[in-house]
């Protein structure tokens, strides 16, 4: 399965890279800046581009449900948000978006 990953955490995202490849995975890593000028329009575009058969995005502190309504836009099989924050996690859900906070899942169990 391709999988795009994006997360503003280095190491995590560095860490889920190498489990999600590990099982097999091929594995499209996006290290969000935030504040970056472009971040968000490479993100988009490199999702678009890539066609990832599932995008799991971190909360973002928030800024991920933002970019999930214009992900929703472009075709796509499936988004997920992971996310430490329980506010994020049910603001997403509301939204129809599957979501989980870090406490309820691993990441592995998923997918």
């Amino acid at each position: 399965m391709k999988i795009m990953l994006v997360d503003d955490s280095i190491n995590t995202l560095e860490a889920f890279k190498i489990a999600l490849e590990d099982e097999g995975h091929e594995v499209i890593p996006f290290h969000y800046l935030h504040g970056k000028k472009d971040t968000d329009k490479e993100l988009l575009e490199t999702y678009e581009s890539m066609k990832p058969d599932l995008c799991i995005l971190d909360g973002l502190e928030g800024k991920a449900l933002e970019l999930v309504e214009e992900m929703k836009r472009k075709e796509h099989k499936r988004i997920l948000i992971y996310s430490g924050d329980e506010e994020i996690v049910n603001e997403a859900k509301k939204y129809g978006i599957e979501s989980y906070t870090k406490q309820e899942k691993k990441i592995l169990d998923l997918i």
